[in-house]
């Protein structure tokens, strides 16, 4: 059941990096406020101390912070890469190198929704992409799907889900994430990391677009 999609809408867009752990990472006020370029960011404390929650008004980002692992999340509503936050990339991870910490693999992290059109449902729409005769022998009643593809892009290990959102097989929307993950070091320039964020939104968007339409076009 191939449909055309107007527009993907998204939910979410992170990185997150991961360190050996060799090091011990110090969160102070003033470092905070320094990568994130503000004077009054939201600062709290969860899960019994271990992870600081930082967000930013001002550039529409959130931080989680914790001794080995560094989430930076896109809250703004613009595509990923448009504005500010390959910046606040750049400057996370050269405080990271400037405090002697070895990263040992990061990962782009992309959600996206789109809604199916007339009497579709996602659960009908995402059955489609099962063979004819995929339940023919289980005897199922089957009344939606949910799809999950492991690929490589180059040298990165990417996981792609896609299914009905809330999990409810009449839902009216699709709902597509994916986690590119890569082992070692990321580029640590602006330039760098905004095209290679970029390009991997831009795969995700495609893949997702040609895997739910019949000609592939967004």
């Amino acid at each position: 059941m191939p449909f055309r999609i107007e527009r993907w809408n998204k939910l979410d867009a992170n990185l997150v990096l991961l360190s050996t752990g060799d090091a011990t990472l110090r969160f102070e006020t003033r470092n905070i406020r320094e990568l994130l370029d503000d004077q009054n960011p939201s600062i709290q404390v969860a899960e019994g101390g271990q992870v600081l929650l930082v967000h930013s008004l001002r550039h529409q980002v959130e931080l989680s912070l914790q001794p080995a692992r560094i989430q930076a999340v896109d809250r703004s509503d613009v595509e990923p890469f448009k504005d500010g936050y390959p910046q606040l990339l750049a400057r996370i991870i050269a405080w990271l190198s400037d405090e002697g910490v070895t990263l040992k693999a990061y990962g782009w992290n992309f959600e996206v929704s789109c809604e199916t059109e007339g009497d579709a449902t996602a659960g009908r729409v995402l059955q489609a992409l099962l063979r004819p005769d995929a339940s023919r022998g289980a005897r199922l009643d089957i009344i939606g799907a949910a799809v999950t593809l492991y690929y490589r892009v180059g040298e990165v290990k990417a996981r792609l889900r896609i299914e009905p959102r809330f999990q409810e097989p009449d839902s009216k929307e699709v709902l597509a994430s994916v986690n590119y993950h890569h082992d070692g070091q990321p580029a640590s320039g602006v330039e760098e990391l905004g095209q290679e964020g970029k390009a991997l939104w831009e795969q995700f968007i495609n893949s997702c677009s040609s895997l739910l339409t019949d000609n592939g076009d967004a």
